[in-house]
């Protein structure tokens, strides 16, 4: 008996890397914020939307550059290598592994995430630019209800966020040959 899934949308209002991240209902959950560099963002805090006044700082992704790498921080813990690359076949999409602060690993395989057990938790759905027009639909990550907690979603959305950059990555250095972006290994 397959057993229902409830999935919670959040909404990127203005893009991946900068402005409030909304649930369903219209309230804020996150508030992204990105200092850009010249070719790529250099830093994104991902501070957490409270009742009162002041936000939490949940995470922060230093995006680093060709010569200085990168350097995660979520829930005040540095991370070394939080998102791991695996390839299972020459054809195949690249799976990004992560874990948890509890240990529990996760993977995103091209806009999907699962857990290691193949169970999906999470999708990824792209910012879209209407054609010739201004407007576009924003980017939204929806989320297993079950793995919605606090410390959950922060892991979920700074993996998300860090292959979202990679994809877009791979996307720029297939359209230039021998070329490779800035920030991103």
């Amino acid at each position: 008996m397959q057993h229902s899934t409830t999935f919670i949308t959040y909404t990127f209002v203005e893009d991946e890397l900068s402005g409030p991240v909304k649930d369903p209902s219209g309230k804020t959950v996150y508030v992204l914020s990105t200092d850009k560099g010249i070719l790529s963002p250099k830093s994104t805090t991902i501070s957490r939307a409270s009742q009162g006044e002041k936000s939490e700082n949940a995470a922060q992704i230093h995006w680093g550059s060709l010569t200085k790498s990168k350097k995660i921080v979520i829930n005040g813990n540095e991370i070394e290598k939080f998102v791991k690359e695996k390839r299972t076949g020459v054809f195949t999409p690249t799976e990004w592994w992560f874990a948890d602060e509890d240990g529990n690993e996760y993977y995103w395989k091209e806009l999907e995430c699962f857990t290691a057990s193949h169970r999906r938790v999470a999708t990824y759905t792209r910012q879209k630019r209407r054609f010739l027009s201004n407007n576009k639909t924003p980017a939204t990550l929806s989320v297993d209800l079950r793995y919605s907690t606090p410390a959950g979603l922060d892991f979920i959305l700074v993996a998300a966020l860090m292959t979202e950059m990679k994809r877009k990555s791979a996307e720029r250095v297939g359209s230039a040959p021998g070329s490779r972006a800035p920030g991103h290994s």
